[in-house]
């Protein structure tokens, strides 16, 4: 996996924004500042990471360049990253537009909330049950080490 930097992934027209050589990307992270990472390529990337100071969001791409999947790290007391929430997205064939997506918010002891929304049809139905997060948690990555926060499968 080969690994790219700017300042951020600009969403609605799918292209980074002020590619950031190596060494300014790591200045970046030593300094708790805002910087992305693009994962496999700059212009068509399989997923970009923002870290922003005490947040880390992943987004996992499609071929279409659409956010499928999305999971929100934030650090905690212990000083390591928790997996907060977590959102899937449906789009209609090959557009942008969003027909369903479902949430997951986790808490450290294991509450979780289950929201799924039809886009289409404007219902929503949410749920509350309890999960194993053992896999939501992460060491916090050094720079240039990002493989465990691009796993996609986070069931124990």
């Amino acid at each position: 996996m080969k690994f790219h930097y700017s300042r951020g992934w600009f969403r609605a027209k799918k292209k980074p924004l002020a590619l950031y050589s190596e060494s300014e990307a790591k200045t970046q992270h030593d300094n708790l500042d805002l910087y992305c990472v693009l994962v496999n390529d700059v212009e068509s990337p399989t997923a970009f990471i923002e870290i922003n100071n005490d947040f880390y969001g992943v987004a996992f791409l499609d071929e279409h360049l659409r956010n499928n999947l999305d999971y929100q790290f934030t650090i905690q007391e212990n000083g390591k990253l928790f997996l907060e929430m977590s959102i899937f997205r449906e789009y209609k064939d090959s557009t942008d537009k969003v027909i369903a997506a479902t949430t997951y918010k986790f808490k450290p002891d294991g509450e979780t909330i289950i929201t799924k929304s039809d886009l289409l049809t404007n219902e929503k139905l949410e749920s509350k049950t309890t999960s194993d997060v053992t896999n939501n948690w992460e060491s916090l990555p050094e720079f240039g080490c990002y493989m465990d926060l691009l796993k996609h499968e986070r069931s124990s």
